[in-house]
């Protein structure tokens, strides 16, 4: 049954996203208990904040849990309002460093540099940080942040594979089809990739996730927490070579423009995406809260 509920959520349509709303939800709850009390303050300016308190009173969130709650919905809050005028930012979610397959040259707009998660998480930090920004604009600029720290951590928000078949770019393998397994139905595989870790956007089943998260991947776990400061680091250094290595496999997964004519992932593809994934996850939240931490 869980199998069949996890290959369900791949078939759902969706735009591009870096981990489904409930990966989002789960960067926030790992971060949440090394967060300052600003953070929560903060966020009670935000245009949402009603409405996310009435869904917690709905959905049955203990009172001493709401700020929690708050802040998972702040993370998954760029991806709820990408048919907003108001708040989108369709570029702000990733930046496509070419990965070129044999000898297609490289698309001129390839990074994407006048608007990208790099750029984007930048001027985010710089908004909240800002004493003098009114506090509405600080609290989307912090919900921004939770989104988008995430959004840099999932290899394929990091690449674009170029080759005969994908002249353009495959638009971090968002028209990359696969199938899940022999027998499934066609899947891109960024998709894939954004349900790999979790499928559930129920509150009190993200929650214990990202307990057991922080239990298994402790700080003492990630080296790279201490050489790797800057956006641009994680985009290029870690993303980008974690797609090419483990989404792409270095040209070894076949990929279909279609879906008509998707072909199987290889076995044990599956496990071996969900364990990257996870440890981007949970890296991911870590740096988040560094960043709010520092003045």
């Amino acid at each position: 049954m869980r199998r069949l509920l996890f290959l369900m959520i791949l078939l759902i349509p969706a735009p591009a996203h870096a981990w489904n709303k409930a990966g989002h939800m789960l960067v926030a709850a790992v971060a949440f208990p090394e967060l300052p009390p600003a953070v929560s303050a903060t966020l009670r300016s935000h245009p949402h904040y009603g409405k996310w308190i009435a869904q917690a009173r709905r959905k049955g969130v203990p009172d001493q849990q709401r700020d929690l709650f708050v802040a998972m919905m702040a993370a998954r809050w760029p991806d709820d309002i990408r048919d907003d005028a108001r708040y989108n930012h369709l570029y702000w979610h990733f930046i496509n460093y070419p990965y070129v397959i044999g000898n297609a040259p490289t698309p001129s707009d390839l990074p994407n540099r006048r608007e990208n998660v790099e750029l984007a998480i930048a001027s985010n930090l710089a908004t909240y940080r800002n004493a003098r920004a009114a506090p509405r604009e600080r609290a989307i600029a912090l919900a921004w942040l939770f989104h988008l720290v995430g959004d840099i951590h999932m290899p394929l928000h990091a690449v674009s594979s170029v080759s005969r078949d994908y002249p353009h770019g495959d638009r971090g393998a968002t028209r990359y089809y696969v199938l899940p397994e022999r027998g499934t139905k066609p899947v891109s595989l960024h998709l894939y990739w954004d349900a790999v870790v979790i499928g559930t956007e129920r509150f009190s089943q993200v929650r214990n996730e990202a307990g057991a998260l922080r239990a298994s991947l402790k700080r003492g776990a990630f080296a790279q927490l201490r050489c790797a400061t800057t956006p641009h680091e994680w985009a290029r250094e870690e993303s980008y070579r974690l797609a090419v290595r483990d989404a792409y496999r270095h040209g070894a997964i076949q990929g279909s423009t279609d879906a008509e004519h998707a072909t199987p992932l290889p076995i044990g593809y599956g496990k071996a995406a969900k364990a990257v994934a996870r440890r981007q996850l949970v890296l991911s939240a870590y740096r988040l809260a560094d960043l709010l931490n520092r003045p």
